[in-house]
């Protein structure tokens, strides 16, 4: 008995990398350490005889064991199940912030040395507060006058509308004799600010000032006092926040289903569904606007078109509003955006404060928005002529004795509990140009049957099938050093079967080989 030469060893080596592209497209790319096979390491054959090279069997079940994302219903039905937890967060802060604010400045004498006055707090986006409890901030209060004075003078500054303790903010300030100015301030931290009283009614501060002590301000002269409320940040509030947009923060996830990794476009699933979940703490209601962008990895990109979408805001402060927003085929472009089996998915939007108009709204300084993604797909699905490209490079076919060779003849024989029919284009590509210089097609697989349901209910008929390569055809592959796979995947009726799959579907595969040699082969 003796040693299959090279070039035939060559060649059977292509073929068992195209039989594992092969099992593991079916099986969306299960890795080869699930699959049984049992591969003679030492090929010796006989001229004309029969040699076993390769006996696989592979089973779904493989496949939930390898993706957490994929996994099985209590009938066996496989699913994808894809999670995650927040795709983005919009702070408190986005709603409503505070910003500086600008100095206020009024004049004290002898002859006027008291002062009442309404100012209104400024705010961004239309934001009109009833009430609001100060987290971090202060009141600065400066005097300044034009000349000293002999004797201390002494300022009141009281905010009428600013509780604290129970009682309002009182803050005494003293221009010491001999100076010019002087700036003390009030930490604003626990106060609560009751907005809605006043002149003003938007944003109301009350103010008192007063000199408790005018006989020691020169007459005709002034003291001229400056406030201004620096660094506000809010514990709660509430009020009308305004409508305006804010924008959602831009971002990508890795959409990492395995085994799709292989696949660029074409299964069409038949009852996908995609969720968004949201958590409010926000009492306010919203309008999202988000687009979602699927990529696939030859850079095909669909979009989900999801449209607007309303969130609802909490009922109260301690109690978040959950939100569930279902995309399917009846809604959204969904079947073809996962038909696209998108490996990146890119996201990006608005949302609309208060899209319904005037209305009571809250907020705390934990409060925001948090929305997850959930995709629940079912794999039950219809596969029209899908694509599988690959190439194996740096093939030496002719190492030696390419002239012992006069014929080699490949045996398929397959066992199919998958509902797909598959084809392969096997080419040999030149040296160089990569031009095809010699090929054949290999009708791997038949689709099982399956019922109304999309379950297979039986194997597909066994399957014989030889590839046979002259001395002319091995002769013509000799400038080839690449070997290309191009697979076509679909399930039966033209691809327009639908077809779902269980755990329990499996799919055995055998290789067998022989070889007619010109020369006579001596034993070792």
């Amino acid at each position: 008995m003796s040693k299959i030469p090279i070039l035939a060893h060559n060649l059977l080596n292509a073929m068992k990398q195209l039989t594992i592209l092969a099992i593991a497209a079916l099986a969306f790319s299960c890795s080869k350490d699930k699959l049984d096979f049992d591969m003679l390491q030492d090929i010796r054959i006989q001229p004309e005889v029969e040699a076993p090279l390769i006996n696989a069997k592979l089973s779904l079940a493989d496949l939930e064991e390898r993706d957490t994302n994929i996994v099985a219903d209590p009938d066996n039905a496989l699913r994808i199940k894809y999670s995650k937890d927040s795709l983005f967060y919009i702070s408190a802060v986005e709603f409503v912030e505070i910003p500086e604010q600008n100095p206020f400045s009024i004049s004290l004498s002898q002859s006027s040395p008291q002062l009442d006055t309404d100012i209104q707090l400024g705010t961004l986006g239309g934001v009109e507060l009833n009430q609001a409890t100060i987290d971090i901030g202060s009141f600065v209060i400066e005097l300044v006058s034009p000349s000293t004075f002999v004797t201390d003078v002494n300022v009141e500054v009281i905010l009428k509308n600013a509780i604290q303790n129970g009682s309002a903010i009182t803050k005494t300030v003293v221009l010491p004799a001999g100076s010019t100015s002087v700036k003390d301030s009030v930490d604003l931290a626990n106060v609560v600010f009751d907005f809605t009283g006043g002149q003003q009614k938007v944003n109301y501060i009350g103010m008192s000032m007063e000199l408790l002590n005018p006989a020691s301000v020169t007459p005709g002269t002034s003291i001229e006092v400056i406030t201004q409320f620096k660094r506000l940040g809010l514990d709660e509030a509430s009020g009308f926040f305004g409508q305006r947009n804010i924008q959602i923060p831009g971002n990508s996830i890795n959409f990492d289903i395995s085994g799709l990794d292989d696949f660029v476009n074409g299964f069409y699933f038949t009852d996908p569904k995609l969720m968004l979940n949201s958590t409010s703490t926000l009492g306010a209601d919203l309008s999202m606007e988000l687009d979602l962008d699927g990529i696939n990895s030859d850079g095909g990109v669909v979009s989900l078109n999801a449209g607007q979408q309303p969130i609802a805001g909490a009922d109260n402060p301690n109690s978040p509003k959950q939100n569930s927003i279902t995309f399917d085929k009846n809604n959204s472009n969904i079947a073809d955006f996962l038909a696209n089996i998108p490996s990146e998915i890119l996201y990006a939007g608005k949302v609309e404060l208060n899209p319904s108009g005037a209305t009571n709204n809250f907020i705390t300084k934990n409060s925001g928005i948090k929305v997850g993604l959930d995709v629940d797909v079912p794999l039950k699905l219809t596969a029209d002529n899908i694509k599988l490209d690959k190439i194996i490079n740096d093939v030496d076919f002719f190492s030696e004795n390419p002239e012992e060779v006069e014929a080699l003849t490949l045996i398929f024989y397959t066992d199919n509990g998958f509902p797909f029919d598959m084809f392969v284009d096997v080419q040999f590509l030149e040296i160089g140009t990569g031009d095809s210089l010699q090929g054949f097609q290999l009708p791997l697989l038949n689709a099982a049957p399956v019922d109304a349901s999309g379950r297979v209910i039986s194997h597909a008929p066994g399957e014989r099938l030889e590839i046979t390569f002259t001395s002319e055809m091995l002769d013509r592959i000799k400038n080839s050093d690449k070997i290309r796979f191009v697979g076509s995947i679909s399930t039966a009726n033209n691809g327009n079967q639908v077809a779902a799959l269980y755990t329990d579907y499996e799919l055995g595969i055998r290789i067998a080989a022989k070889v007619k040699l010109n020369v006579k082969l001596n034993d070792e």
